[in-house]
């Protein structure tokens, strides 16, 4: 019974992420594809700069080097089991937080960027560690349970809190509420979750 419970939050896991993965590559290729057209003929005149500095060489002699896969185990680590993101709480996103802010100063030193793989890799670390820090910090703000997101400490939907939630910064991150306006036909109701546990 258990590890039919367990098979059941893997799939909803994987087909959630699944999911959000086909539509926001969607959305971002839609969105690369018309900023290309708007450049024209012009493409090649406009000036390029870089953006953000982390997983790139810092200019101190003195940071450390960092090891990208290192970094991506340990973001893997936060992120992948079910316990910490699926069946959510405060002191677990905390804890998660924590770890992936260490992982975050890691990033601020010189990866190795030998060849073009490096490069490559020493990118997709610092991606892996700030999407993770973006998505835990949201999940800390919302404080209740909703569709896939899971909080075991707050197991109700709370219609107080209908608004998207938008996240971003990078040492400093932020959270912002964006209120869904349209009126409702029926009266809000609190609307109670199963939580299944995981061995």
């Amino acid at each position: 019974m258990q590890s039919s419970k367990s098979s059941r939050l893997i799939y909803q896991a994987v087909f959630t992420n699944a999911a959000w993965a086909i539509s926001t590559g969607q959305w971002a290729g839609e969105g690369a594809t018309a900023f290309a057209k708007s450049l024209g003929t012009h493409a090649h005149e406009r000036v390029v700069h870089p953006a953000g500095k982390t997983g790139m060489r810092s200019h101190s002699p003195t940071s450390e080097t960092f090891d990208s896969q290192a970094i991506v185990r340990g973001v893997q680590a936060e992120v992948f089991p079910l316990e910490k993101n699926y069946l959510r709480s405060e002191q677990k996103l905390l804890d998660s937080l924590a770890k992936l802010e260490t992982l975050w100063q890691q990033v601020q030193g010189n990866p190795k960027q030998d060849t073009v793989r490096d490069v490559e890799f020493s990118r997709r670390a610092a991606a892996l560690t700030a999407v993770a820090r973006w998505g835990y910090f949201s999940a800390l703000h919302r404080t209740e349970t909703r569709s896939e997101h899971i909080r075991i400490d707050y197991p109700e939907t709370d219609p107080n809190q209908r608004y998207y939630q938008a996240t971003g910064g990078l040492d400093k991150l932020w959270v912002r509420r964006d209120w869904i306006t349209d009126e409702t036909t029926k009266p809000p109701v609190f609307t109670t979750q199963t939580i299944a546990s995981v061995s």
